[in-house]
């Protein structure tokens, strides 16, 4: 996101240019808005996806049914051991 903020502020500047607001100066603004908001949607959905895994323990955890009790067979050896 800073390398984005960065473009943006170099390419608002019209002084750094031969031709002030030229076409490709033009193109690569629209694309470095577009950045910024795609960047900005990854990060939300990105938050809400974490959001949601992390309700999936106490979901099962409240389904009715399901055995609580037991053991976890096998052992750690049981895999390296020839």
């Amino acid at each position: 996101m800073a390398v984005v903020a960065s473009l943006l502020a170099f390419f608002k500047d019209d002084t750094k240019f031969n031709r002030p607001q030229s076409r490709v100066q033009e193109v690569i603004l629209m694309l470095t808005y577009a950045a910024i908001i795609l960047s900005i949607s990854a990060t939300i959905s990105t938050l809400a996806l974490t959001d949601e895994f992390s309700e999936i323990p106490s979901r099962a955890s409240r389904e009715l049914g399901l055995k609580t009790e037991g053991t976890v067979q096998g052992s750690v050896d049981s895999h390296t051991s020839k």
